[in-house]
């Protein structure tokens, strides 16, 4: 009997101990999620489109697409950016998410050309450019159905037809139209070139690019034919 206590004991005990031996081991904290998020946090963040040389509205809405965040500054002078399918892009930076474009008119690549006389011997003679000039000049006029642009100064004195003094041809496909201002308005003037060639360029398809300048010479808007979707049809 004391024999058979016995051996129950040690039954017992190896039972109790096999217990013991199957209970796994506490468990030590995973570093696996911590490599994970290391892994993630250093992957480099995604590489914009270069877009550099496309028009600024599509640039934007390329990058914008992507997730990105986009501003853009006039590397030329301190300019507000009015129209941004008048603007082109020149260079690239990146920060992060946000990528800065600098920009300039397209109309500053060719200015010295619209503005100045041309060698070009194909180019229109003198005359024929003047004639131009007073062609688009009387387009304008009826389009507002006037004499005299002073004449629409009654209804439309803070507009720009009010201040027209005059219309001239650099080029066989540019006019210079100058505006009886001081001030270096540069919304002002891009709606006045915006609208001056809605308004005249689908009667005079040889238009391709208007400019306007205050009463000191400043150039302060311009519109190409491109940009107009009336004109493009």
């Amino acid at each position: 009997m004391r024999r058979s206590l016995s051996v129950l004991a040690v039954l017992a005990v190896l039972a109790l101990s096999g217990c013991a031996l199957d209970e796994p081991a506490a468990s030590s904290p995973s570093t696996s999620d911590e490599a994970v998020a290391e892994v993630v946090a250093e992957e480099p963040a995604p590489e914009p489109a270069d877009v550099v040389g496309l028009p600024l509205d599509e640039a934007r809405a390329e990058l914008v697409l992507a997730g990105f965040t986009v501003d853009a500054v006039d590397v030329r002078e301190d300019r507000g950016i009015f129209m941004s399918s008048n603007w082109v892009v020149v260079d690239q930076a990146v920060d992060g998410t946000t990528v800065t474009l600098g920009v300039e008119k397209f109309s500053d690549r060719d200015e010295d050309a619209a503005t100045t006389e041309p060698d070009d011997e194909g180019d229109a003679p003198e005359d024929t450019k003047a004639d131009f000039a007073a062609a688009v000049e009387a387009s304008l006029l009826s389009a507002f159905g006037v004499d005299q642009f002073t004449e629409l100064c009654v209804d439309l004195a803070d507009s720009w037809p009010c201040y027209v003094a005059g219309v001239e041809a650099p080029t066989s496909s540019a006019v210079v139209v100058t505006l009886q201002i001081t001030e270096d308005d540069r919304e002002f003037g891009d709606q006045a070139a915006f609208a001056i060639l809605s308004l005249v360029g689908t009667e005079h398809e040889g238009l391709d690019h208007v400019q306007v300048r205050n009463a000191t010479g400043t150039y302060i808007g311009d519109a190409v034919r491109r940009d107009i979707p009336l004109l493009n049809r």
